[in-house]
């Protein structure tokens, strides 16, 4: 990253890093939700989506929205994995982007410390009642940290290059004149 004055870059390192914490406790706060609580969440959420994305939910009977809110509890709850893990991967990575180390070592260190939260975040969930860690997860939440990391490289690149262009247009301008 490149910010010449030492005290900005280490606000924005913990702010980012501080950004990463929140995130991870808020992943913990759903983990620790008993298996009635945690389908009551997400259950809640889809009826706000059905509501809007549905004509006629509002109006259908319980059973039948039930029915259709239970349809998509699956998908929705393994979204909502990989968009945690995705936005958790994207901060990780921005809050190793503050060192100067090779680009390759802090892909590598977000990925893991993502990969290394979902697995600990399954084994939590063993000992909640009514929840269970599983593989498939861990699979599903390191894939959003490697798409999260992939745009945050992605971003930092396209930032790089217009900085770059800008300085080379600004040089441009100089020995016009």
């Amino acid at each position: 990253m490149e910010i010449k004055n030492n005290g900005k870059l280490l606000i924005l390192r913990y702010l980012l890093w501080t950004v990463v914490i929140a995130i991870m406790v808020v992943i913990f706060m759903h983990s620790a939700q008993n298996g009635q609580q945690s389908s009551e969440t997400s259950g809640s959420f889809l009826e706000i989506i059905l509501s809007i994305f549905v004509k006629g939910f509002s109006s259908m009977a319980e059973a039948e929205k039930l029915e259709l809110i239970n349809s998509f509890q699956f998908i929705v709850r393994k979204f909502a994995h990989f968009s945690i893990y995705l936005v958790l991967g994207f901060f990780c990575f921005l809050a190793m982007n503050t060192y100067n180390i090779f680009l390759k070592f802090k892909c590598g260190t977000a990925l893991a410390i993502s990969l290394l939260y979902a697995i600990s975040d399954e084994i939590h969930q063993l000992f909640v009642p009514e929840r269970a860690g599983q593989v498939r997860d861990v699979l599903i939440d390191f894939s959003g940290a490697l798409v999260g990391v992939f745009i945050a490289l992605m971003l930092v690149f396209i930032t790089r290059k217009i900085k770059n262009w800008k300085r080379g247009l600004s040089r441009e301008k100089k020995t016009v004149n």
